[in-house]
């Protein structure tokens, strides 16, 4: 058999280093080669039987059951069973009438509050397509009380941004051999369990909170993006389902793409073409509950645009976008952005610095755009309405928060340079899940406050 050869882009030949399989002869100037070739590699050098793959996926799913029943029993029931004692603009004003009215009355809008509906007043920020999904887990409460709005929603939100990073590192996970490596993506799969924004953010809040099943949505649209470039049914269906959930973030999404298109994939046509339609999507799902309230004579709470960009000149919520994100209005702990986004950027650094190679691959060039457009949303929100992100911190939080816990996962799985102090990695993953679950802990148990503080309560003594 004649050798081949594998190579990455801007590597120096003294980085070569060989392997031999069989007759076949491999040369790579980085370990950090394709994911192509890589699972090639792995492939042929040492395969993944199919008794260790279904152990592993075993596992993977026991470490999800373990974290769910975690998370719950330790702060999430509290919390939930806490908020669900008070009024809830879904489940006690909307929902009884769309019950009692017909649908030509009440348009399928939203009503905030026990007399907004006799005094014709409506919320029409909320997709009509999603209140309906909304209205399908307060059926199924009604069916079966155990399975509340609240925690159906933060159970299948959660399954869902599981299974989007699943689906994003799935070809590697199929090419891991070592039982340590095994052992580290676990404990990262956990770690974005345990996320305590997440669970406070459904715990303590709005039940019909849209951003935890968007950021699924955005990152499994961006890694079809970025794998089909804008070409595909999967990629449709992904994007088409961005549109129906949130309109606004979709339009957002949508013009974001637009922008890279245009600016650095040269006006590639699929991609230009694709960001138009669905920005013309989200532009009439986001238009149609506004005509309809305008056609049933509603009087709008929606907040205006002006408003929730901060440039009415109100000083009471917001300052400026970065104090939106650090210290917003709504006082959201720092600890909440700032511990995840340190470990991204060491696990970046430890990447940068153990790699032999001094610029990037071709494939991390690619991953860095595709996670770029994963925080598009929130950056676009940011830039455009900032005061809303102040004063909304535990719902906007899900689409910073999420693409950089997802990043930090996908990292882990992918990139067989975190092996080499594994144990150092699964001693640092340990901790902070020991430190999510004893924010959720906390969270359940203060009936006082929205979010744990960073440390005690108590006076010290001694």
């Amino acid at each position: 058999m004649q050798p081949f050869v594998i190579v990455t882009r801007w590597q120096h030949p003294n980085n070569v280093r060989r392997a031999f399989l069989h007759d076949a002869k491999i040369t790579v100037y980085d370990h950090e080669i394709s994911l192509t070739a890589r699972s090639k590699f792995m492939k042929h050098a040492m395969p993944f039987s199919l008794s260790r793959r279904t152990a592993f996926n075993v596992a993977l799913c026991l470490t999800v059951v373990l974290g769910f029943v975690l998370v719950y029993h330790l702060g999430f029931r509290a919390m939930s069973l806490r908020t669900d004692a008070t009024p809830e603009r879904l489940r006690d004003f909307t929902f009884p009438v769309w019950q009692s009215v017909p649908w030509s009355q009440h348009g399928f809008l939203t009503f905030l509050n026990a007399d907004a509906y006799s005094k014709h007043e409506a919320y029409a920020n909320h997709s009509t397509l999603y209140l309906i999904f909304m209205r399908g887990l307060h059926q199924l409460q009604q069916w079966v009380p155990m399975f509340t709005m609240r925690m159906t929603g933060a159970t299948l939100a959660m399954l869902a941004s599981l299974g989007v990073v699943w689906f994003a590192i799935r070809n590697q996970l199929a090419s891991l051999c070592d039982w340590r490596r095994c052992l580290l993506v676990l404990a990262a799969f956990l770690y974005f369990l345990t996320s305590p924004g997440f669970w406070i953010s459904l715990g303590k809040f709005n039940v019909d909170n849209g951003f935890v099943f968007v950021f699924p949505l955005v990152l499994l649209t961006s890694i079809l993006l970025e794998r089909n470039g804008a070409r595909g049914r999967s990629f449709w269906i992904s994007g088409l389902a961005l549109c129906v959930v949130m309109p606004m973030a979709s339009a957002l999404f949508s013009f974001f793409m637009l922008g890279m298109a245009l600016l650095v994939h040269g006006a590639d046509r699929r991609r230009v073409i694709a960001s138009v339609v669905l920005m013309a999507v989200s532009v009439v799902l986001y238009l149609q509950p506004v005509l309809v309230a305008k056609v049933l004579g509603y009087s709008s709470e929606n907040s205006t645009w002006l408003f929730r960009s901060g440039l009415d000149g109100d000083m009471r919520f917001y300052g400026n976008f970065i104090d939106s994100v650090v210290a917003p209005q709504f006082n959201r702990p720092w600890y909440m952005i700032a511990i995840p986004a340190i470990l991204l950027i060491i696990q970046l650094g430890y990447g940068h610095c153990q790699s032999s190679s001094t610029a990037l691959t071709t494939v991390q060039a690619v991953n860095a755009q595709g996670m770029l457009q994963t925080f598009s949303v929130y950056l676009l929100m940011l830039l455009f309405w900032p005061q809303a992100v102040s004063i909304h911190p535990y719902l906007y939080d899900a689409l910073l928060v999420g693409p950089i816990v997802a990043w930090t996962v996908i990292n882990f799985a992918t990139r067989p340079v975190f092996g080499r102090h594994l144990f150092v990695w699964l001693l640092v993953l340990a901790f902070l899940i020991q430190f999510n679950l004893t924010k959720i802990s906390q969270a359940g148990n203060c009936a006082e406050c929205f979010f744990p503080t960073w440390g005690m309560l108590g006076e010290r003594v001694g």
